[in-house]
């Protein structure tokens, strides 16, 4: 990662693969972070929280850090906050709540990564259609439709015509007539995604 020369670190990178362009931005953020950071020789290294406890980390803490950088990001903290429903595993609602960030590792999003799958190709393994991405894969593929379809018929709802998987979650939750009915339906989509 880097060298001492003449009493100054100077950063030495290596990467495996090219730059895409998404890998670019990325590294120009990360130099950005690096660059304010001096190291010094005859200094040990510390690692220091600079949270609201200074100098103790808290996961209550850096949770609420990053819920409030997601709830200005994406202007919907409901989804975010109402995603964590009591009764559902935590392997269902981390699912969902990646889904929703568009962070599940769908073909789209491996190969905006620069990762070339083998003989399977980029295509959607429901339908072989279209380029598998997150809408595609939960909401839009005919698999997904039919499951869809199926869950609003069982629910007595109408079918909701998001294309967006935040805006169907949205929109899904509302369905429920109260708190007890919204809790219901938020368990319901999280565990239709999760199957799917």
């Amino acid at each position: 990662m880097g060298m001492f020369r003449e009493g100054e670190w100077v950063w030495s990178f290596m990467w495996e693969r090219a730059f895409n362009f998404s890998d670019f931005v990325n590294f120009v953020e990360l130099w950005f972070v690096l660059y304010r950071i001096s190291l010094r020789h005859s200094v040990s290294d510390s690692i220091l929280w600079k949270g609201a406890n200074a100098g103790k980390f808290s996961t209550k803490e850096m949770y609420s850090n990053i819920h409030k950088a997601i709830f200005t990001a994406n202007n919907s903290p409901v989804a975010f906050k109402d995603i964590w429903a009591k009764g559902v595993p935590i392997k269902v609602s981390s699912f969902a709540w990646r889904a929703l960030l568009d962070r599940i590792p769908t073909r789209e999003n491996l190969l905006k990564r620069g990762i070339m799958l083998g003989n399977g190709g980029h295509c959607c393994p429901l339908c072989s259609c279209l380029l598998e991405s997150t809408d595609h894969l939960l909401l839009l593929c005919m698999f997904s439709v039919k499951v869809w379809e199926l869950i609003y018929k069982w629910m007595n709802i109408s079918p909701i015509s998001s294309v967006s998987l935040l805006e169907h979650f949205n929109e899904f939750v509302e369905q429920g007539e109260n708190k007890k009915g919204k809790l219901m339906c938020n368990t319901i989509w999280q565990c239709v995604c999760w199957k799917i």
